[in-house]
């Protein structure tokens, strides 16, 4: 047998350190008065049990958070005083050791871990705790039938969910844009429209500017002059406000390009960490060896010592079925064949012999399972140190590939900063010999000269908003990766992707269900075993349905019949005695390797011959599945708690 070591200290009512022992392959009362510690000590091993490495309870989304708050184990913003830790200290520490696995947790009073156990699964809080603020007992209390966290939670379904809501959100996002992308794609046929019409209007200007050169003959040369320089200075404008779009694009491209490094690096680091927490395969493989060499030795010698006992047993069975038919109550010792054994005696040891049997079964079931789960955690964890390798190398080639993309921004952005101020130096010389031909004009013909003002100033006009239009043109590119893309094409490449993202969501989608029907058969399963055992014989079928609401089907009141039975309608020890079996199945689909099943609180709120029946069936669980299962139970005659072996 395996004991385990418990010992706590500043945790809930206990103020002074406390330690205790369990042992594998029982069942264990925890007696006392309210607030002696029972419910405290539960919460020492839940939270020990279910807190991760990382200090907190990672089930999906915050729910994780929320059962700890209910189970107690983590206090909330609500109830802040409320958390495992004692109400008069700053820090509280639990310590287990079991199966040469030694846990600790050492956690601040608001619930901030400082030491943490590496072997935590935070799964324990949906399947290996039943009170009455546990989800199951929870639901049923409120005649809540959907049941279906069970299989999207806490199967393979919750990965495989995962995946199908980033593709939907991404799916979402691509909708986006392609919506963009169309109104863009309409935006741009527009402004082309107005382009054409501007650049027509332009050319129209120009050609009244070269009719007036031959109006006014007389300064001909003069105004051709000016007209030129005009020309050229609006040229070089233009020129530079192309310089000046693509100084801003080259700015708006290299701060995307600094965030994806940024991205892509913070990535890296953390599929770093992930790949260095995990051994490296070839040390696994070996220590996989070993366990299950070890294993297989552990389940030799249990099944030699099955055989021989099973071999006594076969003796001492028909040795009293002939007392029985001969109606006598001594007989030759089947065993030694020299003294005599009574038919009392005889009975209670084929009980003995029967019950070490269902002991080395539930042994050897355990071993099986560890080796078993041992079997495909090394698996996964094979296949994701593989998968992070690969993924690593992946991004640090993209990475090399970013960087050297932004390399020579700096010296781009530089340069085309260097030819802008170049273009506006000339532009103010153009400028000054600008006004120096214009004031020879006024002076030679003033309403020749005010007549190409408003002719000059008309150009301008055009040519400034032929640059909006441009931009505006410009501007209207959708953004596909780190890539500016054309409305057209990335309506294109969008159809594309969507119809990428449809099939992969389809799969994922069909992936998930097919693990959630999976996960449904098993715990179905379990549950028609745990009924067996349990000998209730008025509940005929509890399951999940199709749709994983809880459907519970009972004989009828008259004794004849079948009926359905809804949640609301249930006695309260009718939901106790169902909490306690999707419990304990539970239990065994999610989380069989963890060898204990903590109950608080309930077992004296069924009523007696209930209790008779559920005890007795605690103690046969203990044994097949070699487990410890500890129930708190209210005593006020006792001024501390008490445990005992039942």
């Amino acid at each position: 047998m395996t004991k385990a070591k418990l010992r706590i200290e500043n945790i809930g009512g206990f103020r002074k350190p406390f330690s205790i022992e369990f042992e594998k392959g029982y069942l264990y009362f925890v007696e006392g008065s309210n607030s002696s510690g029972k419910t405290s000590l539960i919460k020492a091993l839940a939270g020990i049990l279910s807190v991760s490495s990382s200090g907190q309870f990672e089930l999906r989304s915050d729910r994780g958070i929320l059962e700890a708050e209910h189970l107690g184990i983590k206090s909330s913003e609500k109830n802040p005083q409320e958390g495992l830790v004692n109400a008069h200290a700053e820090f509280g520490e639990i310590k287990l050791e079991i199966d040469g696995n030694n846990y600790t947790y050492y956690v601040k009073k608001d619930g901030t871990p400082v030491v943490t156990p590496e072997n935590g699964n935070e799964l324990f809080l949906l399947t290996g705790v039943l009170s009455n603020d546990s989800r199951v007992l929870r639901q049923l209390n409120n005649g809540i039938d959907d049941f279906s966290w069970i299989v999207d939670d806490l199967s393979l379904a919750k990965r495989y969910g995962e995946y199908t809501d980033m593709l939907k959100t991404r799916k979402e996002d691509a909708e986006r844009l392609y919506i963009r992308s169309k109104q863009k794609k309409n935006e741009v046929e527009s402004l082309k429209k107005k382009l054409d019409a501007l650049k027509d209007a332009r050319s129209f200007v120009e050609y009244e500017m070269r009719q007036m050169e031959k109006q006014y003959a007389e300064i001909e040369e003069l105004i051709k002059e000016r007209e030129e320089k005009h020309s050229e200075m609006e040229s070089k404008k233009n020129s530079a406000r192309e310089i000046e779009r693509s100084i801003s694009q080259l700015y708006a491209e290299f701060e995307r390009k600094k965030e994806n490094i940024a991205e892509e690096e913070k990535i890296l680091k953390s599929f770093q960490e992930e790949y260095t927490s995990i051994p490296e395969i070839v040390e696994m493989e070996q220590a996989l060896e070993e366990l299950i060499t070890e294993n297989q030795e552990k389940v030799t010698k249990l099944q030699t010592q099955r055989e021989r006992t099973q071999g006594v047993l076969d003796l001492y069975l028909p040795a009293l079925n002939s007392m029985d038919k001969m109606n006598i109550s001594q007989t030759k010792c089947p065993l030694c064949e020299t003294g005599s054994i009574d038919s009392e005696k005889l009975s209670k040891k084929i009980e003995t012999l029967k019950k070490e049997i269902d002991n080395i079964n539930g042994r050897i079931k355990q071993h099986l399972m560890k080796r078993d789960f041992k079997k495909r955690e090394f698996r996964e964890k094979k296949e994701r140190k593989e998968w992070l390798k690969e993924e690593i190398g992946n991004i640090k080639d993209e990475l090399k590939k970013l960087r050297e993309r932004i390399r020579d921004f700096p010296s781009r952005i530089s340069g085309e900063e260097d030819r802008l101020e170049k273009k506006r130096e000339k532009i103010a010389k153009l400028k000054e010999k600008y006004k120096e031909l214009k004031r020879k004009t006024e002076t030679v013909d003033e309403e020749a000269s005010k007549a190409l003002d408003a002719k000059e100033e008309e150009r301008t006009r055009i040519n400034k908003e032929l640059g909006a239009v441009e931009t505006a043109l410009e501007e209207t590119s959708i953004q596909i990766l780190d890539k500016l893309v054309p409305p057209e094409k990335a309506e294109r490449i969008l159809l594309i992707l969507l119809e990428k993202l449809d099939f992969a969501i389809q799969n994922f989608s069909k992936a998930a269900n097919e693990h959630r029907r999976k996960a449904a058969r098993r715990f179905n399963q379990n549950i028609s075993e745990m009924i067996q055992k349990l000998g209730f014989e008025k509940l005929v079928n509890i399951r999940l349905n199709d749709e994983y609401r809880l459907y519970i089907e009972r004989i009828g009141d008259n004794g004849e019949g079948k009926v359905i039975q809804q949640i609301k309608s249930l006695s309260t020890s009718e939901k106790l005695t169902i909490a306690l079996i999707l419990q304990s199945a539970l239990r065994s689909t999610y989380l069989s390797e963890i060898p204990f099943f903590l109950i608080d609180g309930i077992i004296q709120d069924f009523d007696e011959d209930r209790r008779r029946e559920v005890i007795n069936y605690l103690k046969r669980l203990t044994t097949e599945e070699n487990i410890i299962v500890i129930a708190t139970k209210l005593n006020e005659e006792l001024p501390s708690i008490r445990i005992q072996e039942v």
